[in-house]
């Protein structure tokens, strides 16, 4: 009878711990599955959150000024004609072979801005290259009925010299419209001309040109 009693303990005892290892792996493989959903929704988030979101472009503004320069047909010919004498700062240039950007602008133009911040990031980027010569002209120089600039001489007359030649220097050019932008090689040879905003490709492809 003991020995039939002791036999069922055993076997009640066997049965319970059989039970309580059951309840071990289960809680293991609960604990695995926490961690892999865990795992799987953070690989979610991190997937929703790069690919949902787009890119910034760099310098937005610089985006939304690309192809919008009116290139007008350049003639290889000298910058200065005959018979004009230019201003120091361009013969210096022209006479020390340095190749350098050539702005007349008004400052008065909201425009002015977008084209000084497209020149400034060219000349950063490529320093050295090219110089940059500008003018404001606004105020002395507007064009006429017939598509041609007319200069203002009583306003003129009241300007130093190099101001003088710098407007006249424009008048001989044809510069009718501002910004205009000359870009001019080392041999003092105009070869590219934009009428108007002239963008950061165009800018970068010309001073790269005259700079090669």
């Amino acid at each position: 009878m003991r020995r039939i009693v002791a036999a069922l303990v055993v076997a009640m005892l066997a049965v319970s711990i059989s039970g309580c290892g059951g309840g071990g792996t289960e809680t293991t493989e609960t604990g695995t599955e926490a961690v892999n959903t865990a795992e799987q929704t953070a690989n979610t988030a991190e997937q929703a959150q790069t690919g949902g979101a787009t890119a910034a472009p760099e310098d937005e503004g610089m985006q939304a000024l690309a192809d919008n320069s009116p290139t007008e047909t350049v003639t290889y010919e000298p910058l200065v004609p005959a018979g004009v004498t230019p201003p120091p700062s361009v013969a210096q240039r022209i006479k020390e072979r340095q190749p350098f950007v050539l702005v007349f602008y008004d400052n008065d133009q909201p425009v002015t801005d977008d084209q000084k911040r497209v020149i400034a990031r060219v000349q950063k980027k490529y320093r050295g290259l090219t110089d940059l010569v500008s003018f404001d002209i606004g105020k002395f120089v507007t064009t006429g009925s017939s598509g041609l600039p007319e200069v203002d001489e009583d306003l003129l007359k009241e300007e130093n010299e190099t101001t003088r030649q710098a407007v006249e220097l424009a008048t001989a050019l044809k510069v009718n419209y501002t910004p205009f932008v000359i870009v001019v090689d080392k041999f003092g040879y105009t070869t590219y001309r934009g009428r108007g905003l002239v963008d950061n490709g165009t800018l970068e492809r010309e001073v790269l040109r005259v700079g090669e």
